[in-house]
């Protein structure tokens, strides 16, 4: 996920795990995927409705042991036909300044860049209200993502082909017109997902390396590295309420490599979701993500 968020990267977590460069949105931790929204930080299958038809989990062999009771040690296993879905409030300075929709499904396995791994389809949608300081837009992340599962078991980033687009607005009465941009990202390493093997009271730092090209209409742009650090501290066992409802939650904290930005993330015990997470702005108070409905395997959260 792009560290905008960049998984506190505000919206921090996958699916899957936090960490990694694709994406933009608030994801889960239990079964990889997407990431956080971008600043303007996945194609996806539309919200199920009555009568579509719709994947069926396989049932894995096994469970990923490595993992604490944070996440969901078979989703973490990536079975074909697991599925999430969450809508988030986007509340800053103690006022609500959008909402963020995130959708993930596990298709199974897939080929990225002629080698074999699990394929995701994800979704993130930020609609970012207008404010007397701030014009109102929507950006929608559609990503494909490919992950590989180590012999240890640790999920790892592999790629990802990324599609953003950002509606038009306008500003001062200027019209400014939407866009879309195209990535493609490809790692070389990977650990992002160690934090979810944490024992209460540790810490760990977490990197991801590779190289991202934007995909322009005139041409491919020279592949640009990247190389995110990211420091996790597993700080508590704890109930949080969240919008009037109350969580069983592992409370992380996490810190970027070069400790400009740090982030509280709360995730849901046995799933990995993340119900809540908490930036400090300096003087201009806190950015909260707080989750209003979610959805795991279409069973209600």
């Amino acid at each position: 996920m792009n560290k905008t968020t960049g998984l506190a990267t505000l919206l921090v977590c996958v699916l899957t795990a936090c960490g990694g460069g694709g994406g933009g949105s608030p994801s889960s931790a239990g079964a990889p995927g997407a990431g956080t929204p971008t600043d303007a930080p996945q194609p996806m299958p539309s919200t199920p409705t009555a009568g579509s038809l719709q994947p069926v989990p396989t049932a894995p062999t096994a469970t990923a042991t490595i993992y604490n009771e944070c996440t969901d040690a078979v989703g973490m296993t990536m079975p074909t036909g697991y599925s999430r879905r969450e809508v988030y409030a986007m509340v800053s300075g103690g006022k609500t300044t959008g909402e963020v929709t995130t959708e993930e499904v596990i298709d199974g396995p897939g080929v990225f860049e002629g080698q074999n791994a699990i394929q995701t389809t994800a979704t993130s949608t930020t609609k970012i209200l207008t404010t007397d300081t701030s014009p109102g837009y929507t950006t929608v992340n559609r990503e494909v993502l490919y992950y590989k599962i180590q012999n240890n078991g640790l999920v790892t980033h592999f790629g990802a082909d990324i599609e953003t687009v950002t509606s038009g607005f306008t500003t001062g009465g200027l019209p400014i017109p939407g866009n879309t941009t195209k990535t493609k990202e490809i790692y070389s390493s990977d650990d992002s997902s160690r934090y979810l093997t944490l024992k209460l009271g540790e810490s760990i730092e977490t990197t991801s390396v590779g190289t991202r090209t934007t995909l322009l209409s005139t041409g491919t742009s020279i592949p640009v590295p990247f190389n995110y650090k990211s420091s996790f501290t597993y700080v508590a066992r704890e109930a949080v309420n969240v919008l009037g409802r109350t969580f069983d939650t592992c409370k992380y904290t996490e810190k970027s490599g070069d400790e400009s930005s740090a982030t509280s993330l709360w995730l849901l015990v046995g799933k990995g979701t993340m119900v809540k997470t908490e930036t400090s702005l300096g003087t201009a108070g806190t950015m909260q993500m707080l989750l209003q409905s979610g959805t795991y395997n279409g069973v209600a959260l």
